[in-house]
């Protein structure tokens, strides 16, 4: 179960004699897993009974109507004209912002009312937060399994590994001059 690159050295080089060498290699190193499935119960379980993890879950009416006041702004900008040179966006005015009606809805799909419109802004915030939240406790579960495994890493991959890292980093700052 060889691995990486071996280290050959000569220890005999004569003339009408056989030929000495010596080849150290690093071999898959044994990797000891901790009890994974109990490390994510237990994770799992202390995000159930998290109070403030439970609450960042939550989309507020606060969330959407910030959200659908930067859909106003949005909506309101005028085009950017790049032919201008430093013409920059101007800054948007409330009273040129869209109103806020079934119509404002309807302008971004099939929406018949704003009510519908929320709801849908909200059924989107609530699945992006709970996506980041399991997101969240799989890097919490995969950070405590990485902590509680024991792997023995050999020498040469270290050595083969930081060789590989130092050439990068030469060939980097060459192209940079």
């Amino acid at each position: 179960d060889a691995i990486g690159e071996p280290k050959v050295s000569i220890t005999k080089l004569a003339e009408k004699s056989p030929l000495g060498f010596k080849i150290e290699t690093a071999v898959i190193p044994e990797i000891a897993l901790p009890e994974y499935k109990k490390i994510a119960q237990e994770e799992n379980k202390k995000e159930a009974t998290d109070a403030e993890a439970q609450k960042q879950k939550e989309v507020t009416d606060e969330e959407i109507e910030k959200t659908i006041q930067e859909l106003r702004k949005l909506r309101a900008q005028k085009p950017h004209d790049h032919s201008v040179p430093g013409h920059v966006h101007e800054e948007v005015k409330e009273e040129d912002l869209p109103e806020v009606n079934d119509e404002f809805a309807k302008s971004f799909g099939d929406f018949k009312t704003i009510e519908e419109f929320k709801a849908k802004i909200k059924e989107n915030m609530t699945a992006e937060k709970l996506d980041k939240s399991r997101s969240k406790l799989r890097m919490a579960i995969v950070e405590k399994i990485i902590t509680e495994t024991k792997v023995e890493i050999p020498e040469l991959l270290v050595i083969a590994e930081q060789n590989k890292m130092e050439f990068q980093m030469r060939g980097d700052i060459e192209r940079m001059g």
